[in-house]
């Protein structure tokens, strides 16, 4: 009975390994045709007749007699756009008599990306190398960024066409031009996506690079221009007016829209209101504030609205006292600290006194500091002379960045004594703010804003104490929490060539003939655990390589667990990373000669890539690995 019930475990697993066999085998041949079709596809209708296509499991292996290199390249890019570049294998003659064979990312079309800022100059991609490439090396270089090239850059053994050459002598002409931009180069062909300092700017920058660009490469463009700043930030409504007045400053489309709307609400003929768009505000609040005191307007039944950075003034109210009163008290209690509003009971008494003069009401001399939410800077109001001016706007550019400022000055000589000075101490309070406003009167400093400085109030009490005098100011501000500034995640490509220069400068060190980590690479892993966290959203294989010294299965063993020990340790790191997988690769996959020390040290190595991709050059390995046995027995046969 139990010889019974083992023979029949024993054709069970026989039957489940024969219907996995031939699942599997149905899977296999699936993707062949599916791949064959697909590149077959592409090249009738590409007119593209000399290739001979087969595959061999996932491996798609391209034969033939090519015209030239650039005919051959021309197909294994699109048999790169149908399955991973590692899959492919390039079996081509050429009409020359000369056989390319290898893996289809060699002779891969070459394409470099160089990304500029203020930080520094990345360069990114894949080219053959030669005097064009080490040309633009040298004059990235030697740009005046302080050569801070951080080179990336991986060098193929692919063709050098005339095009290609061309895109590179291209690019290099524009460098000058474009300081802050992301050039991508393709043979044929340059991209150029930058921002513009003025719209002016962005239209002679376009106009230039055009003119420069030689017939046989093409162009694409992407040149935007910021948004231009409004000074000073400004809403004025009168429903009552025969055409109703609305003049509508807003920091963007969807602003616009619900200030818009909240004025059509209130009395605005709908479809005839629209807003100036630019930068400026006072706030992010800018908006709400704006509808809020719509709604403060329909609630008092009639009057006229103006808005002047954060001052908010209504006139022609009508309105009881009492109404007026408990209507402020509202709105002031909905409004973000930087804004003010005139008292309503003092416009209801000015409509009853209109002789009354402007220095009586408190707008005689003013000077507004306004710092927003995205670092522009506008200042307004008297200054004493030319000289004056010029010192103060210099002042201010040293403080918040000569594209940062922007300046509408009124000369006159009718000023207080210490005006300059109490300037001055508008602009140092102003820098340790996120958002401000300074208001400068002849009888009133007042400082409205909100930052994330430790003690902002303290601080800014302190200073004001020291330059004004105890009392003379009034000071409104508002702690906000540090804003931690987060980096875009990086591509699978970037951070495993981040990954890759760390280990080319240092390599993860190990015992001798063992899979623990040498105590001096605890750096190294906490570099890669920080690249690492960069981009979560990608998973990465840890590969484990040996020398070929010892036995095969003895290094492999060896290299799944160096792998296995460097997993762990990322993970120790406690960063958010994607998943983390190893894969001992052993003595299969050298980089160098065995022959030698040299050799031998350089092949004991880890890497670490994107997991697709990993798996592709698994395959590959595996494919090949296969072919050779093949060969091998089918010698033996002979």
């Amino acid at each position: 009975m139990r010889l019974f019930a083992l023979l029949f475990a024993l054709f069970g697993l026989i039957g489940g390994g024969v219907a996995a066999w031939i699942y599997a085998d149905n899977v296999i041949t699936k993707l062949e045709t599916r791949n064959l079709t697909r590149l077959d596809s592409a090249l009738r209708a590409s007119e593209i007749a000399w290739p001979n296509l087969r595959a061999d499991g996932q491996l798609l292996i391209i034969s033939g007699a090519a015209p030239d290199d650039e005919a051959a390249a021309l197909v294994l890019q699109m048999a790169t756009d149908v399955l991973p570049a590692a899959l492919v294998m390039d079996e081509t003659h050429r009409l020359e008599g000369q056989t390319a064979t290898g893996r289809a990312e060699r002779i891969q079309p070459p394409r470099i990306e160089i990304l500029r800022s203020d930080a520094g100059i990345s360069l990114l991609g894949r080219a053959p190398g030669g005097p064009a490439l080490t040309a633009l090396r040298a004059a990235l270089s030697a740009l005046p960024n302080g050569g801070r090239v951080t080179d990336l850059l991986e060098e193929t053994d692919g063709p050098i066409t005339p095009d290609w050459n061309a895109a590179i002598e291209f690019a290099l002409r524009t460098l000058p031009q474009t300081p802050e931009a992301t050039l991508t180069i393709m043979p044929g062909r340059v991209t150029i996506e930058a921002v513009a300092s003025t719209a002016s700017w962005q239209q002679g920058l376009s106009e230039l690079l055009e003119r420069m660009r030689p017939p046989d490469v093409a162009l694409e463009l992407n040149i935007r221009a910021p948004r231009p700043v409004i000074s000073p930030f400004r809403f004025a409504f009168d429903p009552s007016a025969e055409t109703p007045v609305f003049d509508c400053a807003a920091r963007n489309e969807d602003e616009a829209a619900r200030i818009i709307a909240a004025a059509e609400a209130a009395g605005l003929p709908a479809g005839s209101g629209t807003c100036n768009i630019g930068i400026g505000a006072p706030s992010e609040l800018w908006g709400t504030v704006v509808s809020q005191s719509l709604a403060t307007l329909s609630e008092l039944g009639s009057g006229k609205l103006e808005i002047i950075d954060t001052d908010i003034i209504f006139t022609d109210i009508s309105a009881p006292l009492d109404v007026l009163g408990r209507t402020e008290i509202n709105l002031r209690a909905e409004l973000p600290a930087i804004y003010s509003v005139r008292p309503l009971g003092q416009i209801a008494q000015e409509a009853v006194a209109p002789a009354a003069t402007a220095s009586q009401n408190g707008w005689g001399p003013r000077f507004l500091a306004i710092r927003d939410a995205e670092g522009a800077v506008v200042l307004r109001g008297m200054v004493r002379d030319n000289l004056t001016s010029k010192v103060i706007d210099s002042y201010a550019e040293s403080r918040f960045g000569y594209e940062n400022v922007q300046v509408d000055f009124t000369e006159t000589t009718d000023l207080p004594e210490g005006w300059q000075a109490r300037i001055f101490t508008a602009l140092d309070a102003l820098k340790l703010l996120d958002t401000g406003q300074v208001t400068i009167t002849a009888n009133a400093f007042v400082l409205r804003g909100t930052g994330a400085l430790p003690d902002l109030e303290a601080e800014l009490s302190t200073m004001l104490d020291i330059s004004l005098g105890a009392g003379n100011f009034n000071l409104q501000v508002v702690q906000t929490e540090p804003v931690v500034q987060e980096e875009p995640p990086m591509d699978a490509r970037l951070c495993a060539g981040r990954v890759a220069a760390i280990l080319a400068e240092n390599q993860i060190s190990f015992a001798p003939s063992s899979a623990v980590i040498d105590d001096s690479s605890a750096g190294v892993i906490a570099e890669i655990a920080s690249v690492l966290q960069g981009c979560p959203q990608v998973d990465f294989q840890i590969g484990g390589h040996t020398d070929s010294q010892g036995g095969e299965e003895m290094n492999a063993a060896l290299s799944q667990s160096r792998a296995n020990a460097v997993v762990d340790a990322l993970l120790s790191q406690n960063r958010l990373m994607g998943q983390l997988s190893a894969f001992g690769y052993g003595e299969s996959q050298p980089i160098a000669s065995n022959e030698t020390e040299e050799g031998r040290a350089a092949n004991r190595r880890i890497e670490i890539l994107p997991l697709d991709e990993a798996q592709a050059l698994q395959a590959a390995a595996a494919s090949a690995a296969q072919d050779d046995t093949a060969g091998v027995e089918e010698g033996a046969n002979e």
